[in-house]
């Protein structure tokens, strides 16, 4: 699905063209291809697709004015969305927000959300490209603060031409507290994307998760072309 911004040409559009769909939702307006979805069955999926079904369940509980709260802190907390608009999240989106990143990470529902900001991004990243030796991310700070782990994204391609991989990272890795560094990420990698092969680039997005809020810094990456 890609974003669209309209200008005076265009002030409005929707339905399908062909092989796409146009259509918009409260953060604007999108393209989409117009596909037969295929379910997709992987033990990775069905472990988000618990993991959303549990925090759903969780937000349906929770009383009017927690959900308030919720709402509260969405319209004052604003998120960028990939054209870099501003866009205000409902109650609901905020809560799956960070509750998804608290729940993986290992903390409890979030019934209220948090009164503190973001953790600070990584200083440093850089990323080793032995397959024989391991491939491990090494950071600054080199040990993360209390409930702040290293949640890693990775995408795998196959030529160095390949430069736009954002639609492409896979979670590989969600730390534990205080995360030191270096962290060997291979086993990650191999789970989601197979065996590594010399000449493959990967390439990485790492943020610090706030486990006991959900709130996550800002990326940095890092690539490497492996070798053997």
């Amino acid at each position: 699905m890609a974003k669209v911004l309209l200008g005076p040409m265009v002030g409005q559009i929707s339905g399908s063209i062909g092989g796409a769909t146009w259509s918009h939702n409260r953060f604007g307006y999108y393209i989409r291809q117009k596909v037969k979805p295929i379910l997709v069955s992987t033990p990775e999926t069905a472990r988000q697709r618990t993991l959303f079904q549990d925090v759903t369940s969780d937000w349906q509980g929770l009383g009017t004015p927690s959900q308030q709260a919720w709402k509260s802190w969405a319209q004052n907390n604003p998120v960028m969305d990939t054209m870099g608009t501003s866009q205000i999240l409902t109650g609901h989106q905020a809560y799956m927000r960070l509750n998804l990143v608290a729940r993986r990470n290992g903390t409890a529902t979030l019934a209220l959300p948090p009164v503190i900001s973001a953790p600070n991004p990584l200083t440093t990243l850089t990323l080793s490209n032995s397959i024989a030796a391991g491939i491990d991310v090494t950071f600054t700070p080199a040990v993360l603060g209390a409930y702040e782990c290293l949640n890693v994204r990775a995408a795998l391609v196959n030529s160095k031409g390949i430069a736009v991989v954002k639609s492409l990272y896979k979670l590989c890795y969600y730390g534990i507290a205080t995360t030191a560094s270096p962290v060997d990420i291979t086993a990650g990698v191999v789970y989601r994307f197979g065996s590594l092969t010399i000449g493959q680039v990967l390439h990485v997005s790492c943020n610090v998760a706030d486990m006991a809020t959900g709130l996550v810094s800002v990326p940095r990456i890092a690539s490497a072309t492996l070798i053997a």
